[in-house]
């Protein structure tokens, strides 16, 4: 019998959850709180996955990822864990790059389309595990929306 198989979606925190203001923490962006908190409420393990260091020496520790947790539980924003692995993962990895199913970041090729966007495609993808008609469909629907 397989096991099923646990949903990790990594993302980015500056330029995706929040505005890019960096090394302070810009204002949170639309929709970022409802959909990751969702997610989080589906059982999707949500892993905030950024740049920022553990402790950060040189900018008086608003750019740390302790800054990041403060952000994100002062939010209410729900997450499993911060540049580190998922506990929902069946195995151990000793890595820099978290172990995801996505990775949803503004770095991306074409930027980030904005909330509504990522949220109807994450859904469609773990509907159907297959990308290539989820931005067409959606980019005519008018939610590929440039923050």
């Amino acid at each position: 019998m397989s096991q099923k198989a646990e949903r990790i979606i990594a993302v980015d925190f500056d330029g995706t959850i929040v505005d890019h203001e960096f090394p302070y923490i810009g204002n949170l962006k639309p929709g970022a709180k409802r959909v990751l908190n969702k997610w989080a409420e589906e059982g999707i393990s949500v892993i905030i996955w950024t740049c920022r260091q553990q402790v950060d020496r040189e900018l008086g520790g608003q750019a740390d990822t302790f800054a990041v947790r403060k952000f994100l539980d002062d939010n209410g924003i729900m997450y499993d864990a911060v540049n580190e692995q998922s506990p929902k993962i069946p195995f151990r990895l000793h890595c820099a790059k978290v172990f995801a199913d996505l990775y949803i970041d503004d770095r991306n090729m074409g930027g980030f389309p904005g909330w509504t966007f990522t949220e109807k495609a994450v859904e469609s993808f773990y509907k159907t595990g297959d990308w290539r008609n989820t931005f067409l469909q959606y980019e005519e629907a008018s939610l590929f929306e440039k923050e």
